[in-house]
């Protein structure tokens, strides 16, 4: 049976990390709407082509990772997390030159796409760095990972942003440095992955990493953030479009603490 999740884009992600109706809504309300409501901040030159192309070319390069990641490094762990079942992995051992060479094809394709669509060859050039990041992630597993995972996090929420508009700048990279990968830096960290647990966070931010605090860090993490945001915008520091993806993302935070609280 041809596992079809190992060649397309995007699939093998919804097979391993976005899983069933939940999965499915959260990748859509978490991920996609964020990233498109931060594309549309310039609207004078955002395209909706390529904002679409650009999400499937950023899973393209980003699940070499995944497929590494859950293929390859657990042979080295003593005790991994399983996303693929036994029969998944004998599929990838016998057919892993098919996979990568298919995958590397639609990276081709999908990057050609994008060249049509009149995108600097910066952009496409700026997104292939995924690739040896997420290498070097899966190669070491330390306190150093968190870190790594920080760039990772924000290289999938910027690339389909600044290949969909066209634009990058300091305030639009630092806004998505800290609307997403700073906060969950903040409770990987209060977790103790990798070993490693940050005294000071557990300490002063967030106390210990379970659904009431991790709900209540959200909130107000994204309270000060919305503030300070706005503090930016009344300076004319940041445009006051940046408040339309943050207001959603708090709006969001705040409905999913109800729900799972």
């Amino acid at each position: 049976m041809v596992k079809i999740f190992f060649y397309f884009p995007i699939l093998f992600a919804k097979y391993t990390r976005f899983k069933g109706l939940n999965g499915s809504l959260q990748f859509f309300f978490k991920y996609f709407m964020l990233v498109f409501l931060a594309s549309v901040v310039h609207i004078q030159s955002f395209s909706l082509i390529r904002f679409i192309i650009s999400i499937f070319y950023m899973y393209s390069l980003y699940e070499f990772g995944y497929i590494q990641n859950d293929a390859e490094t657990i042979k080295k762990e003593n005790n991994p997390t399983k996303r693929l079942t036994n029969e998944d992995l004998a599929f990838y051992e016998k057919h892993k030159i098919g996979i990568y060479v298919t995958r590397l094809g639609w990276v081709l394709l999908l990057a050609s796409l994008l060249m049509f669509s009149n995108t600097s060859c910066f952009f496409i050039l700026y997104s292939i760095i995924i690739v040896p990041v997420f290498y070097l992630y899966n190669t070491i597993r330390n306190r150093y990972n968190l870190y790594i995972h920080i760039i990772l996090m924000f290289l999938r929420f910027s690339v389909p942003v600044v290949i969909s508009s066209l634009y990058i700048d300091f305030p639009l990279m630092l806004w998505i440095l800290f609307i997403y990968p700073i906060p969950v830096f903040v409770q990987l960290s209060v977790k103790g992955k990798f070993g490693y647990k940050n005294k000071f966070f557990s300490r002063y931010i967030m106390f210990s990493y379970d659904k009431h605090n991790m709900h209540l860090f959200r909130i107000k993490y994204y309270i000060v953030f919305t503030l300070l945001l706005f503090i930016f915008c009344a300076s004319g520091l940041m445009t006051w479009w940046y408040l339309l993806p943050t207001g959603y993302y708090f709006l969001f935070t705040i409905l999913s603490a109800i729900k799972n609280l």
